[in-house]
């Protein structure tokens, strides 16, 4: 029954858009269901996480972690940390949440951003590989050839898109004797604040290190990552240099005109913020 209810759900998918073929496949590859011979997409939700694994792994991102950390403070606290989009539940009581993990809470915090830019991936890399798959397969074959071409089609178009998003760079150098040469270096995960403090910080480092700095400094420092996050957020990140450890840097030149204040201005701004906050 299950066979026939998959082919009919990828049809409604090219015919209709319905996605509930969708939802499930990624409800088992974020759940790590192992394969059923009574329901083929978990066999296509296996596929994805061997594809995803070496990625997901670079991203920090850890989901029986993550688990144990939203049970064990439902258990304690009757606050479940992603009963919200955005983390919103999670932010409104991060007070709380710190008492109560204690030095524990900066581990939460790093294997939560490993969460985001894995949601990040799903959005702009995994779901839209397995759109294209959906939409290509022809539903009236055998289940087994079905599912199948679903998971090469996946696969291809996966490390198509992923190559799209990482980005390979190249960044043209110069010798001392004034030649020209080439190095190619994979962008890094673009962290928001990390990019306009210029160096590797976490979120939950953040509020210290504004508190560092005047008013005015930490209104240009907010305004900035503003302007960052949202460009991180859709994946817009040609208007940021690259430099040779593959970290996303900030074109001054580009926040100024975001901002509407001058250029020169607004660098000698960022050199005292960062100065202060190193």
């Amino acid at each position: 029954m299950l066979r026939e209810e998959f082919k009919t759900k990828v049809a409604r998918y090219q015919a209709e858009g319905n996605r509930e073929i969708i939802d499930e496949i990624l409800g088992h590859f974020r759940l790590e269901s192992a394969p059923n011979e009574k329901d083929p997409t978990t066999f296509i939700a296996d596929r994805i996480g061997k594809a995803c694994k070496a990625e997901l792994k670079a991203l920090g991102y850890e989901r029986t972690a993550l688990l144990e950390y939203r049970r064990a403070i439902m258990s304690a606290l009757g606050i479940d940390i992603f009963a919200e989009p955005d983390l919103k539940t999670l932010v409104a009581n991060a007070g709380i949440v710190r008492d109560y993990l204690g030095d524990a809470f900066e581990a939460l915090c790093y294997d939560i951003e490993g969460y985001l830019d894995f949601i990040q991936l799903l959005k702009h890399v995994i779901t839209p590989a397995l759109e294209h798959a959906l939409n290509r397969v022809d539903p009236f074959r055998k289940k087994r050839a079905v599912v199948s071409y679903i998971n090469r089609a996946f696969q291809t178009e996966y490390t198509r898109l992923l190559v799209d998003y990482n980005g390979t760079k190249r960044l043209g150098r110069r010798y001392e004797d004034g030649t020209f040469y080439n190095v190619y270096v994979d962008p890094q995960p673009p962290h928001a604040w990390s990019i306009v403090l210029d160096r590797r910080v976490k979120d939950a480092e953040v509020p210290a290190l504004l508190d560092r700095l005047t008013k005015t400094q930490r209104s240009y420092a907010q305004r900035a990552y503003e302007v960052v996050l949202q460009d991180t957020g859709c994946g817009e990140m040609g208007e940021y240099r690259v430099d040779e450890m593959g970290a996303y840097r900030l074109k001054f030149r580009y926040i100024a005109k975001k901002l509407d204040v001058e250029e020169s201005s607004l660098r000698k701004t960022f050199e005292k913020i960062r100065e202060r906050t190193l």
